[in-house]
């Protein structure tokens, strides 16, 4: 499954570079053979574009479910295995919907970065962030709900082990370090990415960017 994951996200990178590579063979003289070769032909055509494009979004759409296995079998590593707060059916949605909520963070931060740096104001738009942050925050409202869901049901009738684990994490020795968790990188941007949609003129990329780090 990784492998898998592996080589798909490679292709995918290299599908969406070929149109780049070809440019290079233009601009870099010295090295021209050397990208025209790894641009396999690729020419600057609006048909040779949409085919392009088309291979490249059906390739993103085949990596989807190929995403889901990758963290549901890095997530049976560790449900699988009986231990207190482990053995636990929530694993896999969880660590999917982590994983994507962690993706798509860093793909804000990284796009914040880029549109400074190489002055991307008008490629990096506002409303990329704006999509950006809407996909996130319905992401961190699952990631919030399955935690509910989980401490519900080891509180209201899990076995005594798993209520001694919600207890430790809830008002025990690990409290701290759990709300930290609950309030500084779940409720906080969730609240920060709420905002605008209340209150358009709040919207701002810095608030976004400091919601997503």
């Amino acid at each position: 499954s990784i492998t898998t994951y592996l080589t798909a996200t490679i292709i995918y990178l290299y599908i969406t570079l070929r149109e780049d590579i070809a440019i290079c063979a233009e601009r870099i003289v010295k090295r021209a053979w050397f990208y025209k070769f790894l641009s396999l032909g690729f020419k600057h055509t609006s048909t040779s574009r949409i085919v392009h494009e088309k291979a490249a979004w059906w390739l993103a759409l085949a990596i989807l479910p190929i995403m889901v296995s990758v963290h549901t079998v890095v997530s049976w590593v560790f449900g699988l295995m009986y231990r207190p707060g482990w053995y636990n059916p929530f694993f896999g949605p969880y660590f999917v919907t982590g994983a994507i909520a962690s993706g798509v963070a860093t793909v804000i931060m990284t796009a914040a970065i880029f549109r400074k740096i190489f002055n991307w104001e008008n490629i990096i738009t506002p409303q990329v962030f704006r999509v950006l942050s809407n996909f996130l925050r319905v992401v961190i409202a699952i990631y919030i709900y399955f935690m509910i869901c989980e401490q519900v049901t080891m509180r209201y009738l899990g076995p005594s082990h798993e209520v001694e684990i919600s207890e430790m994490l809830l008002f025990g020795s690990y409290a701290s370090i759990y709300w930290l968790l609950v309030i500084g990188t779940l409720a906080i941007p969730f609240i920060l990415m709420s905002l605008y949609t209340f209150i358009p003129k709040l919207f701002s990329i810095k608030l976004i960017v400091a919601a997503a780090t």
